[in-house]
């Protein structure tokens, strides 16, 4: 097998998630660039196995020293930020406790991993960067657009309450060049049903529903954060105990990752 060629095997096996072909090909050969990317994207090994989810192989690579974990594809996305946006917890928990990670890398258009969370509606995600006093909760996307704008644009009311009931302070008069209008004016005053959607469509639905719901929740925030924060945290789908601790999340990887925090320079165990 050439050595290019093994480099395209690494890839895809990095992709399904087989770790011992990963092993076999990435310590049999030095010579083999471990950060190989595929022509049309850009995207390494470790790119694809944050992208798909495929825990033990991250694991595993993160303790190779020849792995890049912070190389950025084509349009900018890193492999952290790919974790936020497909909402792989653990991965993420991981990232943010390996120092190589810039976690405020944003896309070419300004997107923060915290934004793109938010955007997606990653709850569990956002309530664990939430943890980390890195992120910027605020922190725009190149038409101005803040992460609680884009979750009432989405209709995602658990990330809203997730964000409103932190302890962070949210810049809520922050206005989008989009359309001029800030995130509860936005949530109160959007189209129902965007043209040329389904009128089933689960998402827009979604999106009709908790919009309006996201910006009476903001209102009630800038009248009394403090009260509201403690009145959100009563609502239901508002997971708890608060602060967030390690029991706010369902995965038992997760729980134990947490501990970590907040100490983020750990020496990673022995290749084996």
């Amino acid at each position: 097998m050439t050595s290019s060629s093994k480099e395209e095997a690494l890839w895809e096996a990095a992709t399904q998630g087989d770790l011992a072909l990963v092993k076999q090909l990435a310590m049999e050969d030095s010579e083999v660039d471990v950060n190989w990317t595929d022509p049309e994207w850009e995207r390494t090994p470790f790119y694809r196995a944050c992208y798909f989810g495929r825990t033990s192989v991250v694991e595993w690579m993160m303790r190779v020293p020849r792995v890049d974990v912070g190389k950025i594809q084509k349009q900018g996305c890193s492999p952290f930020f790919i974790a936020c946006q497909e909402g792989h917890q653990d991965l993420v928990l991981m990232l943010l406790a390996d120092p190589r990670t810039d976690v405020g890398w944003p896309m070419d258009g300004g997107e923060s991993p915290f934004f793109i969370a938010c955007q997606e509606g990653r709850a569990d995600v956002v309530a664990l960067l939430l943890l980390d006093p890195r992120i910027d909760v605020n922190t725009t996307r190149k038409d101005n657009s803040s992460p609680l704008w884009f979750a009432a644009q989405n209709g995602q009311l658990e990330v809203a309450r997730f964000l409103l009931a932190s302890d962070r302070t949210v810049d809520t008069a922050i206005k989008s060049s989009f359309n001029g209008k800030t995130a509860a004016e936005h949530g109160r005053q959007q189209p129902l049903i965007p043209k040329g959607a389904k009128e089933n469509d689960a998402k827009y639905q979604r999106r009709r529903a908790n919009a309006p719901l996201i910006a009476d929740l903001i209102d009630e925030y800038e009248k009394s954060p403090i009260t509201t924060r403690r009145n959100l945290r009563k609502r239901p789908g508002i997971r708890g105990p608060w602060p967030l601790s390690k029991t706010s999340f369902s995965s038992q990887k997760a729980h134990a990752t947490l501990s970590l925090f907040p100490v983020f320079c750990v020496d990673p165990p022995p290749l084996h």
